[in-house]
């Protein structure tokens, strides 16, 4: 099996509408498929909001808010319009046409930091991709096929037509 290897980026970027300073600052943590609710991430966004208005010098307050589902997140980015969402790149990559914000910071991935997630195809031993039938890709993230084709395996073919998103990859792979 081989190792597939791409930068993606979790993407801070700002909206062209200027932040007045005597309103909070619109801040969207946006993870479609994630996990929780707005309610059970707002303890941890309020200490966050806290922590960036103490690097303001207490001069910027931050209105934090958490969704995790796409339509939702893509109306309050429509609608909002939040001073800085953070995103995974293949949502940047997907919406930035729309969006035509900038990407302005990255995070890195821990334990190695080395700005890098692995991806893998899994299947049979001894079998190959179908070369002309179409085939399911599985996945845990919210990813278009255009992105995987485009940007994570631009040399497979034939790409996969159709994505299935799960929550649960290793009953998925069993069953297979």
């Amino acid at each position: 099996m081989k190792l597939f290897k791409l930068s993606i980026l979790a993407v801070v970027f700002l909206t062209l509408t200027p932040v007045a300073h005597s309103e909070p600052v619109k801040f969207l943590f946006f993870y479609p498929g994630g996990e929780g609710t707005q309610e059970q991430a707002q303890p941890i966004l309020n200490i966050f909001g806290e922590e960036l208005k103490k690097a303001s010098g207490g001069k910027i307050d931050f209105q934090m808010t958490y969704l995790s589902d796409l339509k939702a997140g893509l109306d309050f980015i429509q609608n909002q319009k939040p001073s800085a969402v953070l995103l995974t790149y293949d949502l940047f990559d997907q919406y930035n046409s729309q969006w035509k914000a900038n990407a302005i910071a990255k995070t890195l991935q821990l334990p190695s930091g080395d700005g890098y997630e692995q991806y893998f195809i899994l299947g049979q031993k001894g079998k190959t991709l179908p070369a002309t039938a179409s085939w399911t890709l599985l996945s845990s993230s919210l990813i278009s096929t255009s992105f995987f084709q485009q940007k994570l395996f631009p040399t497979l073919k034939p790409s996969p037509s159709e994505l299935k998103l799960t929550k649960n990859v290793i009953g998925e792979l069993r069953g297979i």
